[in-house]
């Protein structure tokens, strides 16, 4: 009966830590999702693509959309995560742009920020960017390619 105690007593201590201990990681991962958000929308381009012209991400992307456009920012690992049990590994951390054009495709562009565990540090820079129709992907290695894709025959 001591014993069943004993352990009961473990597991609500266990729990009670838990519902103080989540709400704060789940905040502060919120609070680092808008801060990597808000530093990749101010991130010039011409840090980017050297051919590009001295702007903000957020607004080149916005010029290169259009108006119409919905574009959703999320925060996510670059795609490195594979679910494997990992020892030790500081995975990176990507701002990831997607953009619903009114023709139906899409522009995706992620920019890595930083690690997981330093937060945003070092140079930015893209890991991907790619315009999506129906049948076809273009993926290109440049920001100053995407417009030369939008304007190709990708449905």
């Amino acid at each position: 009966m001591l014993r069943a105690e004993l352990t009961m007593k473990r597991i609500l201590i266990t729990l009670s830590f838990l519902v103080l201990v989540t709400p704060s990681a789940l905040a502060q991962n919120d609070r680092y999702e808008k801060r990597a958000i808000t530093y990749a929308k101010r991130i010039s381009v011409l840090q980017l693509d050297r051919g590009l012209a001295d702007k903000p991400f957020g607004q080149w992307l916005r010029a290169l959309v259009g108006d119409e456009a919905k574009i959703n920012w999320d925060v996510n690992d670059c795609g490195e995560q594979t679910g494997a049990p990992v020892i030790d590994r500081d995975f990176p951390s990507c701002v990831e742009a997607r953009a619903r054009l009114s023709n139906g495709r899409e522009v995706a562009i992620t920019i890595g920020v930083g690690t997981q565990n330093m937060g945003i540090s070092g140079f930015p820079s893209v890991y991907a960017a790619y315009v999506q129709g129906k049948t076809a992907v273009i993926e290109v290695r440049k920001l100053g390619e995407l417009a030369k894709a939008l304007n190709g025959n990708v449905r």
